[in-house]
């Protein structure tokens, strides 16, 4: 077996191009028309990995660096010479420029999703901002309109007080007046009872003047009766 086989370096060369193929062939796939139509978690799946890919890269590059670094320090005890090494740091360097073109390639990608995707965000915060004000807006009315209805039902509290107040006055004027009428009608019956009495006695008697007596004392007692009532 010869000895580039039994070199780690080609070995990681070959880890290196593959990683590179890979990447390019992601590329292919974003730029493919279709790519367009897939679904957003498609796209941002596919840029992850072509961002993951582009970091192995470096770590590979960083892993070829030090291999060349070790070699230049002692030539001799890994029987290379000044070609080869300076093989391995052009292909190094290239496989650097390749690796950081692929990176402006993903970032301007990126930045064009992100200007793309700009105007479907700003639709989305207007119609957010719009329904959250809304929603506010909804709020606010409802609040006022509870404060109305408790203002509304404060006022109908203090309406039914006062006619309970007036009410309770009405009753006390109507219990008063019950009370005068009682101590009236106790006066003309106590009245009626002395001219009763004052009318037996006359009753009594043929005379012809105290039969008038007798008349105008029943008329009295009649117009007493009368007042009572009406007044």
């Amino acid at each position: 077996m010869s000895k580039k086989f039994e070199d780690p370096y080609y070995i990681a060369v070959d880890t290196v191009n593959t990683s590179l193929k890979k990447v390019n062939s992601l590329f292919s796939e974003v730029n493919d028309a279709s790519f367009g139509t897939r679904r957003r978690a498609d796209k941002s799946d596919v840029k992850g990995t072509i961002l993951s890919e582009l970091r192995t890269l470096d770590y590979d590059i960083q892993d070829l660096e030090a291999s060349i670094v070790a070699v230049e320090r002692d030539p001799q005890k890994f029987n290379l010479d000044t070609r080869e090494v300076q093989t391995r740091k052009d292909f190094v360097s290239s496989t650097k420029v390749t690796v950081r073109k692929m990176r402006d390639k993903l970032n301007a990608m990126q930045r064009a999703a992100a200007e793309a995707e700009a105007p479907r965000r700003a639709e989305v915060e207007r119609s957010n901002a719009a329904f959250i004000g809304s929603q506010r807006q909804e709020q606010q009315t409802y609040m006022r309109q509870q404060d109305e209805q408790l203002e509304e039902l404060a006022k109908s509290a203090e309406r039914l007080n006062h006619t309970a107040l007036t009410i309770n006055h009405e009753l006390e004027d109507q219990q008063r007046m019950l009370s005068e009428l009682d101590e009236d009608v106790d006066n003309t019956a106590e009245k009626m009872n002395f001219v009763m009495k004052r009318m037996a006695k006359l009753l009594k008697t043929n005379d012809t003047r105290q039969l008038c007596l007798i008349l105008l004392l029943v008329l009295i007692l009649v117009l007493l009766f009368l007042l009572v009532l009406y007044t």
